[in-house]
């Protein structure tokens, strides 16, 4: 039977010939996130704020700093500061390996060198698959999260940078 006798047979049907199954081009949007470990806990950070990602080099220690602060180092002939992470968020010191990064973020004219404990990968997630941050983080801890996301099988927290920028800003 041919396609035209079949149409035929449905009466009073309307036949669209447009494919209702072809995929609609979306235009989600995409976010590329740093996955990174600090202690046993993994983080990230959106790459759009990240200028560089550095072997750690000599940290100079800085009298009188918060305790977040570890020291300032000479980035591209700038004297940058070296944020300890796990001493904002709460974690436990641990001693530094080969993996150790300085991960230099900035937002408008602060920047600090982010000292975290290995890199993990840039990940590219969809924007819909980011979901609020948790609800059972720690207060202390939750204003420097901005969001969650998945990666494999590791739960990642999003860094606020701004947040981070901002407590440094304050502390010194």
């Amino acid at each position: 039977m041919s396609q035209t006798n079949d149409r035929e047979k449905i009466a009073g049907v309307t036949i669209y010939e447009e494919d209702f199954y072809a995929s609609k081009e979306t235009t989600e949007e995409f976010l590329q996130i740093l996955a990174f470990r600090l202690s046993q806990e993994w983080y990230g950070i959106n790459v759009a704020k990240i200028k560089v990602i550095n072997k750690v080099q000599p940290i100079t220690y800085l009298p009188f700093a918060p305790a977040s602060i570890a020291g300032i180092i000479n980035f591209r002939g700038d004297m940058v500061s070296v944020t300890d992470l796990k001493r904002i968020l709460g974690l436990p010191d641990s001693e530094m390996t080969e993996t150790a990064r300085l991960v230099v973020v900035e937002s408008g004219p602060c920047a600090t060198a982010l000292l975290v404990d290995q890199i993990d990968e840039i990940i590219t997630v969809p924007v819909s698959q980011i979901y609020p941050k948790l609800e059972t983080i720690a207060p202390q801890t939750a204003e420097y999260i901005e969001a969650g996301c998945k990666s494999g099988k590791k739960l990642l927290g999003i860094l606020n940078v701004e947040r981070i920028l901002l407590w440094k800003k304050e502390s010194i």
